[in-house]
């Protein structure tokens, strides 16, 4: 069995569009949701949850608790052997949480599990409408190297979230708390945990439509890695983290203090490396200058090229179009997403 747990704050309508879709696919699931808003977003969101019938949700007051003591909380509630972490903007896709549940249940060696991972752009920027732009968020992340060192070194090169991977609860409670008092949160609530997980065992792809996140206004981003270094918090946070994947290098791999500490080095290197160069405009590819140029310049040529996108676009990337197919394997799952989304 299956705990879905999602910490919220001050956003009843995008939590409740998916309570409601749990309700009619997820009945078989738990959802833990952590509630930190003020009083009329919490009064709403609690006369939803008395309506909604056919799943159990566990709503905890977490007023006054900072977002990573609100994940340890859930965490520490969860009944069921496993356990996954969302957005309250986000959909799991129920079918394939099961199936990397049956993947982690066979399979020991593993100690996490996702499938395919989609955004979406509704024509606004409230929790329903009509869908109006789509991509892959991710498409395939998986970390199988037989060692940690070479886990963490290929993660950082190409980072993703496996905080919204299944994992044993136990071992998802593990990998927070070490870091529930750090006073930085793109450490304690996602890059900590996310990297210790990884250290710490193999990952496995399950090719199923598995999470969708709708891009929009309101949504959490980590901040800006120059301001991020700059600030008091991120070396003390930094050290915490060095120390306990050293601790996990060690533990694993057998090697020296030393030889650990410097793959954690080369490790975040390689990350911060990556997000400077996300984050600077200098960097952006000629392709996505050029998309630029043409929604500048000549629209009505970039709604033609659109039109084209599936032709050119590898089969492998995600479209609107490519998932509306009803011979798509992912078709039924995003129905699912789509149906909830059009009808509120």
């Amino acid at each position: 069995m299956i705990g879905i747990i999602i910490p919220t704050l001050n956003r009843a309508d995008f939590l409740i569009r998916q309570l409601r879709y749990y309700q009619n696919h997820a009945p078989d699931m738990t959802v833990y949701v952590g509630d930190s808003s003020d009083g009329g977003e919490r009064a709403r969101t609690l006369r939803a949850i008395d309506g909604i019938r056919g799943l159990h949700i566990e709503h905890s007051d977490c007023r006054g608790l900072c977002l990573q003591e609100t994940i340890v909380k859930l965490i520490s509630t969860v009944q069921e052997a496993y356990c996954v972490g969302a957005g309250d903007d986000d959909y799991l896709v129920p079918n394939s949480l099961r199936k990397c549940e049956r993947f982690l249940e066979e399979n020991l060696g593993y100690r996490t599990a996702q499938g395919r991972a989609i955004q979406f752009v509704l024509g606004n920027a409230e929790p329903y409408g009509k869908v109006s732009a789509l991509g892959d968020y991710w498409n395939a992340p998986a970390a199988e190297e037989n060692s940690a060192c070479a886990r963490l070194l290929n993660y950082a090169s190409d980072y993703w979230v496996p905080h919204f991977s299944v994992h044993r609860t136990a071992e998802f409670l593990g990998d927070f708390s070490p870091f529930a008092t750090l006073s930085d949160p793109s450490f304690s609530c996602e890059l900590a945990p996310n990297f210790t997980a990884i250290a710490r065992g193999k990952s496995k792809f399950i090719d199923s439509l598995y999470l969708a996140r709708q891009v929009h206004e309101r949504r959490y981003a980590l901040p800006i890695t120059m301001e991020w270094l700059a600030s008091p918090t991120w070396y003390p946070a930094y050290k915490t983290l060095e120390r306990e994947l050293i601790d996990i290098l060690v533990g694993l791999d057998g090697i020296s203090e030393d030889r650990a500490r410097a793959v954690v080095l080369d490790c975040f290197s390689n990350y911060l490396a990556n997000s400077f160069k996300k984050q600077n405009p200098l960097s952006i590819s000629p392709r996505t200058r050029l998309v630029r140029f043409i929604r500048r310049n000549a629209p009505a040529l970039l709604q033609t090229a659109k039109s084209m996108r599936d032709v050119w676009l590898p089969s492998s990337v995600l479209t609107l179009n490519r998932l509306r197919q009803t011979a798509s394997p992912y078709h039924a799952d995003f129905a699912q997403i789509k149906h909830s989304l059009d009808n509120g």
